[in-house]
């Protein structure tokens, strides 16, 4: 990528991702926005944002027989990266709680739409988001029946997950995204062509909703919390940023993700560890200051190092023509 080509990625970063971050840090510091607004914040983000986004998107997305193996080659992922968490996670802890907090934290990456999405947007426009959509859909599953009842068992509270829990989740206005791509996936496949003014409305809703994901999520950021984890969040920008690429160019390699997917995948497997993570270790009595810190670290880590990084090697893996 010549310096000229990169300006427009590196811009949209700066202003719709790096600024909005520090905006809402220095907020939640200097007391003019309680950090408790980060979270309903985020959910409208979701609920509206990225619901009209993932349709938009989805509509005119073009569709190959490759990408329904996307969400397969994210679960593996995220199940390689769980194993290799818990078993590195000897190397920083021999305490059960906080072995499992730090396996979480390697498997669950921030890779949807107030961190992962955004970036795939900015380098690889609507079709990037429109792939990181679809790779994100073996999220909730994995999350919700997979992590939870694990972490339960690991955890001291041992607090009950049921069924009807899992349902729960469907009815969340976060998961509005998925009637998004539900509406997306059937105007494409019904062979009407997305009106040409509504690629310049995307472009508007990605930027607004990207800089007000990005505030929340600064307004979560406590960096003065960060004290005694330094050999744990070492080892975990490790796992994230060149363990779990080095994985995903296998699973690449292994299920024949070629193009555009391809740097998809790429920069989904670099992403910080998800907010989830914290979440999780919170539910289910785990160690919540370790997975905040990992939280916090490698999202600071992401956006000054990775991301700008990945906004010249990302065209290396580019469709030739």
């Amino acid at each position: 990528m010549t310096a000229g080509s990169a300006v427009g990625p590196i811009v949209f970063l700066v202003f719709c991702v790096l600024l909005p971050l520090m905006a809402g840090y220095v907020s939640r510091w200097r007391g003019w926005v309680d950090s408790r607004w980060s979270r309903p914040i985020l959910t409208v983000n979701i609920a509206c944002g990225a619901t009209t986004l993932v349709l938009l998107v989805i509509w005119d997305v073009t569709i190959d027989r490759r990408l329904p193996l996307l969400p397969v080659v994210g679960a593996s992922l995220a199940l390689a990266m769980l194993l290799v968490g818990g078993v590195t996670s000897r190397l920083v802890t021999t305490e059960r709680r906080s072995r499992g907090s730090f396996a979480f934290a390697s498997c669950l990456s921030n890779m949807g739409y107030s961190m992962g999405g955004i970036v795939a947007y900015a380098l690889l426009g609507e079709q990037g988001y429109a792939r990181s959509i679809i790779y994100l859909i073996f999220w909730s599953p994995f999350v919700f029946g997979f992590c939870f009842p694990l972490a339960r068992a690991i955890g001291r509270r041992r607090l009950a997950f049921r069924t009807k829990d899992f349902v729960a989740i469907f009815r969340d206005p976060r998961s509005l995204p998925l009637a998004g791509l539900a509406a997306g996936l059937a105007l494409n496949l019904s062979g009407l062509s997305r009106p040409m003014f509504l690629s310049r409305v995307t472009g508007i809703i990605v930027a607004v909703a990207a800089a007000s994901a990005m505030f929340a999520v600064g307004l979560a950021l406590f960096l003065e919390k960060v004290r005694t984890h330094a050999r744990a969040t070492v080892l975990m920008c490790i796992l994230k940023f060149v363990v779990s690429p080095l994985l995903a160019l296998g699973l690449m390699a292994l299920f024949g993700i070629v193009g555009c997917s391809r740097q998809v995948v790429l920069i989904l497997s670099v992403c910080p560890v998800a907010v989830y993570a914290v979440v999780i270790s919170n539910l289910f009595d785990l160690d919540l200051d370790l997975a905040n810190s990992l939280w916090v670290v490698t999202t600071v880590v992401f956006l000054l190092v990775v991301a700008p990084v990945l906004v010249f090697v990302v065209p290396l893996l580019a469709p030739t023509p």
